[in-house]
């Protein structure tokens, strides 16, 4: 049959007629699962396969949990030993700074007492400009935070 004569058929054919409410149901089921053990239809499966099958895969969760937990720990404690660290760093820090106030302070009353009030103008003034310098740096710093 020749191309024209098939198309000449289609256009002859009477189209057929549709009715007129057409109704449509689609049902969609989604199902989803997470965490360490399997859905319960699949640990029911796995027992058929092989019995004794849902209890090792239970206790292997278990066991997972049992090593996050104490990777958990073992982080905690790492923490909190890096934030002990961290503060008995800064109290050594301000002892320190405390000790250098008062040494500075100390020679520059002894450069007073002996003669030499210049030099204890200096100790004086630098030991007063790094206490008031620290004091603005530690206020900056805290009102970046």
């Amino acid at each position: 049959m020749s191309r024209k004569k098939a198309k000449q058929q289609l256009v002859q054919k009477p189209a057929v007629k549709q009715p007129d409410n057409i109704i449509a149901q689609i049902e969609s089921r989604t199902e989803s699962w997470q965490g360490p053990v399997p859905h319960p239809a699949a640990l029911e499966h796995y027992e058929k396969i092989l019995p004794g099958m849902a209890e090792r895969v239970l206790t292997m969760a278990e066991e997972e949990q049992e090593h996050r937990h104490l990777i958990e720990q073992e982080t905690v404690k790492i923490l909190d030993t890096g934030q002990n660290s961290a503060r008995k760093t800064e109290q050594t820090g301000l002892v320190l700074a405390f000790l250098t106030v008062l040494a500075l302070c100390g020679s520059a009353v002894l450069c007073a007492f002996i003669g030499h009030p210049s030099v204890a103008l200096a100790f004086a003034g630098t030991t007063l400009l790094g206490i008031v310098q620290s004091f603005l740096r530690g206020r900056s710093d805290q009102e970046k935070k």
